[in-house]
């Protein structure tokens, strides 16, 4: 329910009358309950959303909440998370500007190198067979070469499995050719690092520019990355 130019103290008002007069009206034991107010909220599509979450009129700082989005995805790195959910509450809090600041020191901080291998391990699930004798997704070539090396690690069907997208010099980039465990990333640190391009583009920007995409902010993302300077080699 919608309460333009409301108050969060006002909006738990109307909140506790209306839960009062539908309870009334119905047969016990329905009974309808105030969950929770959202003081700013995003709503991306059904089941995902987002907002600044007060459960009662005396709590004094609300809490961020996410549902069905990147920040609470088990699919997505801890990256992606952090970046998506602290822009957010920039944004809820202090403006859209405020969130462009914080991305260009991000994007700063991917392309130093000066964030740990922890914060890139994606996990994706992997089938024992595809649909259609298909190869499938990076994860599952990465299962194939390690049962090639070693038959005591096959990995069992719909098991999740951790791996890094990394980038070598004079290398073509290749995605399937790419993708490492992040044991093997470390143990072979001299000869590859983390893919920082891919990272920012294919993840970290691609879930910003679903929930900024949204009006009333409208923003291109993409564009935003390609005007940050210092550009990154």
């Amino acid at each position: 329910i919608r309460l333009p130019g409301r108050s969060v103290s006002e909006a738990f008002t109307f909140g506790e009358e209306f839960c009062r007069a539908v309870t009334e009206s119905n047969p016990p034991p329905v009974q309808l309950k105030l969950e929770k107010v959202y003081s700013a909220s995003m709503l991306q599509t059904k089941k995902k959303y987002c907002g600044m979450m007060y459960e009662s009129a005396s709590q004094k700082r609300p809490i961020f909440e996410a549902k069905g989005i990147e920040t609470v995805r088990r699919d997505q790195c801890a990256l992606t998370q952090r970046v998506l959910r602290n822009a957010l509450i920039s944004v809820f809090e202090h403006g859209i500007q405020a969130a462009r600041t914080y991305l260009n020191e991000q994007w700063s901080l991917i392309h130093s190198g000066s964030l740990p291998v922890s914060e890139f391990i994606l996990t994706g699930r992997v089938r024992s067979r595809y649909r259609g004798g298909k190869i499938g997704p990076v994860q599952a070539a990465l299962a194939r070469r390690l049962a090639e090396v070693d038959p005591g690690r096959v990995v069992r069907h719909k098991e999740r499995l951790p791996y890094v997208i990394v980038a070598s010099p004079g290398m073509k980039f290749r995605l399937r050719e790419n993708v490492l465990t992040p044991l093997e990333l470390l143990e072979q640190w001299d000869s590859y690092s983390v893919h920082c391009a891919y990272y920012t583009t294919k993840h970290v920007n691609a879930a910003l520019q679903r929930c900024f995409g949204l009006a009333p902010f409208k923003a291109n993302i993409s564009a935003w990355y390609d005007s940050w300077s210092p550009k990154p080699r």
